[in-house]
């Protein structure tokens, strides 16, 4: 009995450690089964050119009947183990102790992996009735793709229904991997319901792209705020590339007249910039050189100004002064200074320029100094920016002659700023020359060096020097002698003539005239009343130089020319026969000087009535030319006359009818000619 006993025992003990442990491989097993084909299955689900119906049964029964000949193959081993551990207990071996510590081992695990199983079966034929319901669903798709005729519209269909399986991830690759308007359509549908990712994101972003830079900017904010949406669901709100979207919205917003809204957008850039990199990181650095391009443009120069040199700031430390986007910093700083009327700023960013250039680049700084320098006064900068424009123009990368020779010209107007005549005129002389043999003794270019350089002369007191380039300007401004230049050159002419008469160069002078008298001559239509002048200017030379004959040639002209151009008893023409008389008196012709006395009388009762101060003028002059003829009756009779009408115009007790009885009391009949007549009021052309 005790034998049989036994060996109920240990068969009992066998098989419980026999189940046991069949229980638990098995359990181990068709775990690792049941994720391989839930693995399978969601691939299957997940692409299109798995999907096979045929295929997945085939898959499923394959995977069902290795489960059973591997369950097979465990009970054999297992069986045998356990026999073997019944045979290693031995006969000493206390039985009830194993059952008592077996017993409680089972207890709690056969129900867990009794749930377990469960649970795991049942999630299995949950995945089988999905996948057998899409399987269904596709089918419908390959059917109604069949029919479709656009390429596109079945892209389009295909994704969605892949979409449709509950695959938002593949439907995002193959929308993206072939594009067409249902593919950024659904692409966009999945940004909008939040679950797009960074690949829907830069997707929507390269069409946005697209579309700005053929100028759609309406669409290409629509999909740029898609992609906002998308990357900011997956991203994060703070990444690099939420960042360039929301200023790719600044850019747009700034050109359809959105100036606030660009400005939020910048501000949030570079406020992301900032807590992602740091404050002085080149990110940041271009992020607000993007918001201080807004400022200028809006004409907030101040608050640009201060982004800006935070920017230069940031480059110069990162990337050091030499480099090109510190030189387009100073640049743009250089410009908002100059909008701002700040230009010793302006010229300190130029400054920090130039000091890093050479050659083509640096003569272009330089260049833009100049106007900044005008503007301070800067002279001595000036004289040395000029200076280095032309040692620029003889070095043999930027050899230039002709621009030399502006920046020499330049150079010689700052020297007469500062009072160095003596160089200057050497370098205006070395222009001259220069501009004569590059472009021609005639060009307008070279003619203006020769007036600054006539003006120069006659400065310094070289009067004779400066007539032959006085003479040569103003000789090529008679193709229009209407213009202010014209009138200009004429008077320069007049003003350097009589200053050589008051130096004693009478020669000098009368040439002058004669040359602008024969030059006026010449035109097809000549200026009638330059010429008058000048006959006017040329008979008071010629009775200076006591040449009476010239000069009253000289007058009588002029008269002519004037009668055909006024008239005979116009004002014009009683002042010159006023002077011709004076010079004819000069001469001794007393008889014709008394002659065109009263001509002059006449007309000037005609012209002014019975009692006028010119009449008064006039009898004086009458008296005294025949108290030079010792004509005594005619000249009681003139000098009763203008006593009268002085009396009548005046007053008989007024300054100016003493002032008119002591001049004819104090004439002296046997004084010369020349000390009474030789100055003459060339607007009146009565004696002074």
């Amino acid at each position: 009995m005790e034998l049989i006993s036994l060996t109920v025992s240990v068969l009992s003990l066998g098989m419980t450690i026999f189940l046991v442990v069949i229980v638990r491989q098995r359990f181990e097993y068709e775990r690792l089964q049941r994720e391989s084909l839930v693995k399978e299955l969601k691939e299957l689900a997940g692409s299109r050119d798995s999907i096979d119906f045929a295929k997945t049964i085939g898959t499923i029964e394959r995977i069902v009947e290795g489960q059973k000949q591997q369950v097979e193959s465990q009970l054999n081993r297992l069986s045998e183990e356990g026999i073997k551990a019944i045979s290693d207990n031995g006969p000493n071996q206390n039985t009830d102790d194993l059952l008592k510590k077996l017993e409680p081992l089972l207890k709690e695990k056969a129900p867990v992996i009794k749930t377990e199983s469960s649970e795991e079966i049942l999630e299995i034929r949950e995945i089988l009735l999905e996948l057998k319901s899409k399987f269904e669903e596709m089918a419908a798709v390959d059917k109604f793709v069949a029919l479709l005729d656009d390429d596109e519209e079945k892209k389009s269909a295909l994704i969605s229904a892949i979409r449709r399986l509950g695959n938002d991830e593949i439907a995002i690759r193959l929308a993206v991997a072939y594009p067409s308007s249902g593919a950024t359509s659904i692409l966009q549908d999945i940004a909008i319901s939040g679950k797009g990712n960074e690949l829907v994101g830069w997707a929507l972003e390269g069409i946005a792209d697209s579309h700005r830079a053929n100028g759609n900017l309406d669409q290409a904010e629509i999909y740029y705020r898609q992609s906002l949406v998308a990357l900011e669901n997956s991203l994060g709100d703070e990444h690099e590339d939420v960042a360039e979207i929301i200023d790719a919205l600044a850019q747009i917003a700034l050109k359809q007249g959105r100036p606030v809204e660009a400005e939020e957008f910048l501000e949030r850039s570079n406020a992301i910039r900032e807590k992602l990199h740091g404050t002085e990181t080149a990110e940041v650095a271009d992020s607000s050189i993007k918001l201080a391009d807004l400022y200028s443009e809006q004409g907030k120069l101040q608050e640009a100004k201060k982004l800006y040199e935070r920017a230069l700031d940031i480059t110069s430390k990162t990337l050091g002064e030499n480099d090109e986007h510190c030189f387009q910093l100073l640049s743009k700083l250089s410009t908002i200074c100059q909008a701002m009327d700040q230009p010793a700023e302006t010229a300190r960013f130029l400054e920090r320029i130039a000091a890093h250039q050479s050659g083509k680049e640096l003569h272009k700084t330089l260049l833009l100094l100049i106007p900044v320098y005008e503007a301070t006064l800067n002279w001595k900068g000036l004289e040395s920016l000029y200076r280095r424009l032309i040692e620029l123009c003889e070095h043999e990368e930027t050899r230039d002659e002709l621009n030399k020779s502006e920046h020499m010209r330049s150079l010689a107007r700052v020297l007469l700023r500062q009072g160095d005549k003596m160089e200057a005129t050497d370098i205006y002389r070395e222009v001259l020359e220069d501009y004569e043999s590059y472009l021609g003794p005639e060009h307008d270019d070279v003619l203006g060096v020769v007036d600054e350089l006539s003006d120069l002369l006659i400065e310094q007191g070289y009067l004779t020097v400066a007539a032959p380039y006085v003479m040569r300007t103003f000789k090529k401004t008679l193709n229009d002698t209407e213009s202010d230049k014209f009138r200009r050159l004429l008077g320069k002419v007049k003003l350097l003539a009589e200053r050589l008469v008051e130096n004693g160069d009478y020669d000098v002078a009368e040439d002058m005239y004669q040359q602008c008298l024969t030059s006026m001559e010449k035109l097809k239509n000549p200026p009638k009343k330059a010429i008058i002048g000048l006959l006017r200017k040329i008979g008071a030379l010629l009775a200076r130089m006591e040449d009476y004959e010239k000069s009253e040639a000289a007058m009588r002209r002029a008269i002519r020319i004037t009668e055909l151009l006024f008239d005979e008893d116009h004002p014009e023409t009683l002042i010159l026969l006023m002077q011709l008389s004076h010079l004819l008196l000069k001469g001794g012709k007393y008889q014709e000087a008394e002659n065109i006395c009263k001509r002059v009388l006449e007309m000037r009762y005609k012209i002014l009535g019975n009692e006028h101060a010119e009449i008064v003028e006039t009898l004086v002059e009458l008296y005294k030319i025949c108290k030079l003829q010792e004509n005594e009756t005619e000249a009681e009779i003139y000098q009763e006359s203008a006593v009268d009408m002085a009396d009548s115009l005046y007053g008989k007790d007024s300054s100016e009818c003493k002032e008119i009885r002591q001049a004819m009391s104090n004439f002296d009949g046997g004084m010369t000619i020349s000390g009474k007549y030789e100055r003459v009021n060339q607007k009146t052309g009565k004696l002074k």
